[in-house]
């Protein structure tokens, strides 16, 4: 199956090479023999002028004898067939072959349908219509070329002969060349042009299953584990990237999707455990708020029933003030489970921060702590301000507790996203969280306060923040502070969308 692409693709060039040299060769062998038979037929009619200058000092003679030797002297050489000389009547006055001296060859001959087909005098007649190819009754291919013998003027006007001067043609010449050498090198030249376009084939075919396999199969092979680990839900081994090419780019859009499904995978997961904290938290709080009422009032009215001196006075402290913590705990439940849709209104974060930042000033100058605001204005955003700032307190609150001796708190506004978002950075220089705890931080009750605080406050400003359509992250080094980053859009997300938990 993995393996398809590469033999469809092996198939389909290989058809095209197939076609294509082989188009080529016909190509090249019609041409070549094109060029061997007009090599030929100027060979054929150069050796025909020889014959015939060879052939004049006996005729000029009329010795017969010495015509017939000549003759069969010429047709002995190589390549030469036959050689025969004809009257005008058609009847073979000399011949390299004996037995056919006298015969009278009709014009339905091969080595006469050249010319006679064509009803026109041989005295009329070009190159190309006096030569002939034909094939013998062995299977031979003959090359024929028909050469006149013209009535020249010293014929004509010698003693010894009877002809008149008005006879144009007194005979003609027949030159017959085996093209049996031609073939056979015509022959070659087929034959090596089709095991050249065969090994070409087989070359390249090699050349693109190499290929294929290395750069194609192999990168698919590496994608198809990748999907297969996702499919069995592991979203953490991402695809090792092999080169800076499509493939390459695949992967790197493969694993920055898993990494966006492992983000939503945990906010999901963290949403569905915030709702269901939620949930209990609502049952437990409404169950144990009127008992600790009542445990607060009696304990209450028995410290002021009792002496001062009386040493049970410090138990019944004791019991109020765990009874008010534990009602400050209840409160924080039934505010973590009454989180209500976000009411937007088109608001400014920096109006909000300055309303958080009146709050917390006093109390950071008390306890050693700078606040230094970085970054220019930021645009209206459709949000619930007061929302926001109870996120805002819940992480200036943090930070200054994570410098109790002191420290600087950064507050950074910039514009994300060619400015359809916008981010607030509240960063400390507090002690940091460890890595095994940064993941467990927006989680109901977690705390790293150490008995001081419910472990709440993230987990409710995630919410919020999360209702807005916005994300709140945090990164940090342990010794080298603490950076939480809000990140809201500035166009509000649908409703059903923002309250998707």
């Amino acid at each position: 199956m993995r393996h398809r692409i590469a033999v469809r693709l092996i198939v389909a060039v290989g058809l095209t090479l197939a076609v294509g040299l082989g188009v080529g060769a016909w190509v090249a062998v019609r041409s070549l023999e094109h060029q061997v038979l007009g090599e030929v037929q100027d060979g054929g009619e150069r050796l025909s002028d020889t014959v015939k200058r060879s052939l004049r000092y006996s005729m000029m003679h009329d010795d017969r004898e010495g015509v017939t030797e000549s003759v069969r002297t010429l047709a002995a050489g190589q390549d030469v067939a036959g050689l025969r000389i004809f009257n005008k009547d058609g009847r073979v006055q000399f011949a390299s072959d004996p037995a056919a001296l006298g015969a009278r060859v009709p014009t339905t001959d091969d080595a006469c349908k050249g010319c006679h087909s064509r009803g026109a005098p041989v005295a009329s007649l070009d190159l190309d219509d006096r030569t002939t190819i034909y094939s013998d009754a062995k299977g031979r291919r003959l090359f024929t070329l028909i050469e006149p013998i013209y009535n020249e003027r010293d014929c004509s006007s010698a003693p010894c002969h009877v002809h008149p001067e008005s006879q144009k043609i007194l005979g003609v010449m027949d030159l017959t060349l085996s093209l049996a050498p031609f073939d056979a090198e015509l022959e070659k030249f087929r034959t090596a042009s089709l095991v050249a376009a065969l090994v070409l084939t087989l070359l390249i075919a090699l050349v693109i299953f190499w290929f294929v396999h290395h750069y194609v199969t192999r990168r698919i092979r590496v994608l198809l584990k990748g999907m297969a680990r996702v499919s069995a839900g592991d979203l953490e081994q991402p695809i090792r990237v092999l080169d800076d090419d499509e493939f390459g780019h695949v992967a790197e859009e493969f694993n920055r999707m898993t990494r966006s499904l492992s983000e939503a995978r945990g906010h999901l997961l963290h949403s569905e455990k915030l709702a269901v904290v939620g949930r209990l938290a609502a049952g437990v709080a409404h169950e144990i708020n009127n008992p600790l009422t009542g445990l607060m009032l009696i304990s209450s009215n028995l410290r002021d029933a009792t002496d001062p001196s009386d040493p049970r006075r410090a138990d019944l402290d004791t019991i109020s003030r765990e009874a008010l913590r534990c009602r400050e705990i209840v409160k924080g439940l039934l505010d973590f489970s009454r989180q209500t849709l976000p009411q937007r209104r088109p608001a400014r974060i920096e109006s909000v921060l300055d309303k958080v930042l009146q709050v917390v000033r006093t109390q950071a100058r008390k306890q050693g702590v700078e606040i230094v605001e970085e970054g220019g204005d930021l645009p209206e955003i459709e949000m619930d301000a007061a929302q926001i700032q109870q996120v805002f307190l819940n992480l200036l609150v943090n930070a200054m507790d994570a410098m109790p001796g002191g420290g600087t708190i950064t507050i950074v506004r910039r514009i994300a996203d060619g400015g359809t978002a916008v981010e607030v950075d509240v960063a400390d220089t507090g002690m940091g969280i460890p890595s095994d705890e940064l993941h467990h931080i927006f989680e109901p009750f977690f705390t790293t306060k150490e008995g001081k605080g419910t472990g709440l406050g993230l987990s409710i400003s995630w919410g919020i923040v999360e209702g807005h359509g916005g994300t709140l992250s945090a990164r940090s080094e342990p010794g080298s502070g603490s950076t939480f980053t809000l990140r809201l859009p500035v166009k509000a997300v649908a409703q059903g969308d923002a309250a998707a938990r």
